[in-house]
């Protein structure tokens, strides 16, 4: 199975024609609200919620303190790291956030036993 993390950063409609339906997704916060959008199931919610547009998430949660350490996209790839997928496909990771953008590409060598797009 292949991991997919999509975060709050720069995502088109593109992204559908990459999800395959047996991916497990991970969205990071925000990256909920491209999930929503482009009409593609999440199976794990992961942050503070505070960057995503909605409240009534029904698919599993792991919220956070909005005071912590590492970012929401840090968290989804930590999670990515955990459930040991040797295939993650990453989109949203950089764009509107130059801190954001610039941790998420430092997290990328947490993902060394996988093979990262």
């Amino acid at each position: 199975m292949r991991g997919v993390i999509i975060c709050g950063g720069n995502v088109g409609e593109y992204i559908k024609d990459y999800i395959k339906p047996d991916d497990f997704v991970i969205c990071a916060d925000a990256g909920y609200d491209h999930a929503k959008k482009f009409g593609i199931k999440a199976d794990v919610v992961i942050g503070d919620m505070d960057s995503t547009k909605f409240t009534d998430i029904a698919e599993e949660k792991r919220i956070y303190p909005k005071r912590k350490d590492f970012t929401d996209s840090e968290l989804a790839i930590m999670y990515a790291e955990e459930k040991g997928f040797e295939r993650v496909l990453l989109f949203g990771m950089i764009g509107t956030r130059m801190d954001h953008s610039l941790a998420n590409i430092g997290m990328l060598s947490r993902l060394k036993n996988a093979s990262i797009i």
